[in-house]
């Protein structure tokens, strides 16, 4: 897990955005790809009940770096907004959800019933 976090830590982005080359589309789209299914892959583990704490927080850490670079990437924010609210960060929670549905009303799109189910309060049951 820290191997890959540690290589996913040196994804700047894009892969040769805004230089013209056609060439470079293919792999820009393949590097992304495996940036963001790297993360999900992490995200998943860290969602487990058995991850540490700075597991999770490292794990949260890069989802914020890949949702910096991919704004409307709809599972990176799921998979961060479930990370805080087990570490009980709601308001980091909330305020992940906030900055993808404006990403996504900006391209005329809402999040899924599925992300916006995850931005409903939380209730506590009790016996």
């Amino acid at each position: 897990m820290a191997a890959v976090g540690a290589a996913l830590a040196h994804y700047r982005g894009p892969f040769a955005q805004g230089g013209g080359y056609l060439w470079a589309d293919t792999v820009r789209e393949h590097l992304g790809m495996k940036a963001t299914d790297a993360a999900l892959r992490l995200a998943r583990q860290a969602e487990q009940v058995e991850a540490s704490p700075r597991e999770r927080d490292a794990v949260l850490t890069l989802l914020e770096h890949l949702g910096a670079i991919h704004p409307d990437h709809e599972r990176l924010a799921q998979h961060a907004i479930r990370l805080y609210q087990a570490c009980g960060r709601n308001d980091a929670a909330r305020h992940t959800y906030t900055r993808l549905a404006r990403h996504l009303s900006d391209l005329g799109l809402e999040p899924e019933p599925a992300t916006q189910a995850l931005n409903t309060p939380r209730t506590r049951q009790t016996r």
